[in-house]
């Protein structure tokens, strides 16, 4: 519907509130969504594509599309996102 009312944004991905990345059951909190925040701009220095990072208490899970995965892999970006996420 938004490329037939000829909206600008009708092909640009979906942008879920950041609570959404939080697990079911948890208490939502400005610092989860703050740490939520800080860990999509980090993880996006090396995607083009959409990223989620799903807050699952003392863990975090990184969607990103199956073209991302080998460059968040290798083992210098893995280890420079690792140590950036439980920072």
């Amino acid at each position: 519907m938004s490329r037939e009312w000829g909206l600008p944004t009708w092909n640009k991905p979906s942008a879920a509130c950041l609570s959404s990345r939080v697990a079911y059951g948890l208490a939502i909190t400005n610092e989860q969504l703050g740490q939520i925040e800080q860990a999509e701009k980090m993880v996006k220095q090396f995607c083009s594509g959409q990223i989620r990072v799903r807050h699952h208490d003392n863990l975090a899970r990184i969607e990103v599309s199956q073209a991302d995965i080998p460059v968040l892999a290798t083992p210098e970006n893995a280890r420079q996102i690792n140590g950036a996420l439980k920072n």
